[in-house]
């Protein structure tokens, strides 16, 4: 359709009959001479607050924007040489093209039924010359194994069983319990997309959790994982745990009591649950890129099969237990987290 000429010249001549939603942006049509740009300001002269009247600072206001807009509206983006000189080259492969190819065939063998929708989810494990099931079974054996000492860190065995001290204690459903419901209605927005907030009108709130099994497995999978690729954002918290283990060692002292020992120490920080956050606030280094958590889950879609050689994408109801009880870990972690960074900064409840 065509807008009629008179309501672009209203537009550009502020007299819009249509609600704006950004004041002070100049249209330009066609055959219209764009007006001038406002005289720069001088910004070096100092100027109080009771020196200016609420008409100069909406000038300068103007100004501004207006120089904003003007300095983004001829602005053009050169695409390197390089680019185009890679795609007309003899030898050139189309890179989109063949590692979509193999994704699609990688997911077909995983799961040909619904690889399509899988597909999403997997792209960004995609690299030149990666195989996938191959690197989804490395990435599967490094978080559903279990603590072999031979090869694993004595700080993986006493995360781990840190983290059952804090569930099985009772200390993780206690600290539910003991928070008000508003703010666990808050907490159950983790990891949910609202586009109403009817969520304490529904009773839908973060509740203490009693199928412990689940959620001690995706915590053990996911402190697995973490330890196992390295991964350099939670150096500090390793560092710590191990600073704990080796203070507690006693003369005469077996190594599984050290371990327990070092746990309990352990389990009365926060060492766990900010190493989860942490986890969760990890986030892409490129566009479509992935993130640890992201990479986790792709690896927990599949489990390994043939005496782990090889993986197969678990059914879709493992799938989504496996996901919610995720779910409930980090919302008990991010809970945690908030209620220990209160209590020491002392925080009192009128005050939060």
């Amino acid at each position: 359709f065509e807008v009629p000429e008179s309501i672009l010249s209203g537009i550009a001549a502020g007299n819009s009959p249509l609600p704006t939603l950004e004041k002070n942006i100049t249209l330009q049509l066609f055959g219209q001479a764009t007006a001038a740009a406002p005289p720069p300001i001088d910004t070096t002269a100092p100027v109080s607050a009771s020196d200016t009247s609420e008409k100069d600072r909406n000038d300068v206001g103007d100004a501004t924007t207006a120089l904003i807009a003007n300095s983004f509206q001829n602005m053009v983006i050169e695409t390197d040489d390089a680019d185009v000189d890679a795609v007309l080259s003899p030898g050139f492969v189309p890179l989109y093209a063949s590692e979509q190819a193999r994704l699609e065939a990688s997911l077909m063998t995983l799961d040909g039924l619904n690889y399509d929708i899988n597909k999403p989810f997997y792209g960004h494990l995609m690299g030149r010359g990666v195989d996938l099931c191959a690197k989804l079974t490395t990435m599967a054996k490094q978080q559903q194994t279990d603590f072999d000492p031979e090869t694993d860190r004595v700080v993986l065995k006493v995360l781990i069983c840190a983290a059952e001290i804090w569930f099985k204690s009772g200390s993780a459903n206690t600290e539910v319990t003991a928070t008000s419901p508003h703010q666990r209605a808050q907490i159950y927005k983790v990891g949910r997309v609202v586009e109403v907030d009817d969520d304490l009108v529904a009773v839908n709130t973060f509740t203490g959790t009693r199928d412990l099994k689940s959620v001690l497995i995706e915590c053990s999978y996911l402190l697995n994982y973490l330890e196992r690729t390295n991964w350099s954002k939670i150096s500090d918290h390793v560092s710590k745990v191990i600073r704990i283990y080796d203070a507690v060692h006693v003369e005469g002292m077996n190594e599984k009591d050290r371990q327990s020992l070092a746990a309990s120490r352990v389990s009365e920080t926060s060492l766990v649950q900010d190493i989860i956050v942490t986890a969760l606030l990890d986030s892409p280094d490129q566009a479509y890129g992935g993130s640890v958590i992201k990479d986790y889950i792709a690896a927990r879609a599949v489990k390994l099969v043939d005496g782990g050689s090889t993986v197969e994408m678990r059914g879709g109801n493992a799938i989504s237990r496996g996901a919610n009880a995720l779910l409930r870990l980090v919302r008990h972690a991010v809970l945690s987290h908030c209620r220990r960074l209160a209590k020491l900064r002392q925080w009192s409840h009128a005050e939060s």
